[in-house]
């Protein structure tokens, strides 16, 4: 059995290094300040989202509608109306009954073409009257009358009133109490006296 004493030797050390993470060295602190930025960045605006579009409704298919059409409107004057159907009602009058009659159960009747012969003529006098002042206004319907026309209408309707009621007074005198004043003669005044005062009416706007 060998001693081995004798060979006693140092040996090596063997020992394994404790295995970690190796220290990182710290940088020396320094006095400097840290610099901050002046100004905070602004951060970006996210974009809007899109706005949908909004329905649109359906429209029906509609026909063109035509164009107006121009009017013309026509004003007509009250006064020369008036004026023209009393001279109408004048010349109609002079062929209804003037003047009638009766006896023994008869009656009998006669306008202005059937009198006699003194006042016919007056009667006819007055139907050109009539047919003269009708013809002026109906002319001169959608105008105004001047004053030269006023006076023109009134004296030729005052004159065949007056007529009228002349003719009215002898043929009642000579009829006395067997007859009577018919219709016609009263018709004549009426148109004749309408007629004159026609241009002068008040009427608004004439």
């Amino acid at each position: 059995m060998e001693n081995n004493f004798g060979n006693n030797q140092p040996t090596a050390d063997t020992t394994t290094p404790p295995v970690g993470p190796t220290p990182v060295q710290q940088p020396a602190p320094t006095n400097q300040p840290v610099q901050q930025p002046l100004t905070q960045p602004t951060p970006p605006t996210p974009p809007m989202p899109p706005t949908p579009p909004e329905p649109q409704p359906i429209m029906s298919p509609v026909s063109p509608t035509p164009a107006p059409q121009s009017i013309n409107k026509t004003s007509f004057s009250i006064k020369n109306i008036i004026a023209t159907i009393a001279g109408i009602v004048g010349v109609i009058s002079f062929f209804l009954p003037w003047v009638g009659a009766s006896g023994l159960g008869m009656s009998v009747s006669a306008n202005g073409t059937e009198i006699g012969d003194d006042y016919r003529y007056m009667g006819y006098f007055t139907l050109i009257l009539f047919s003269i002042a009708a013809t002026i206004t109906a002319v001169n319907i959608t105008q105004k009358l001047n004053p030269l026309y006023k006076f023109i209408i009134s004296g030729i309707n005052g004159l065949a009133a007056i007529l009228s009621i002349i003719l009215t007074i002898i043929l009642a005198n000579e009829i006395g109490e067997y007859g009577s004043i018919s219709v016609g003669l009263i018709l004549l005044i009426i148109s004749g006296i309408v007629g004159a005062a026609a241009p002068w009416l008040p009427i608004k706007g004439e």
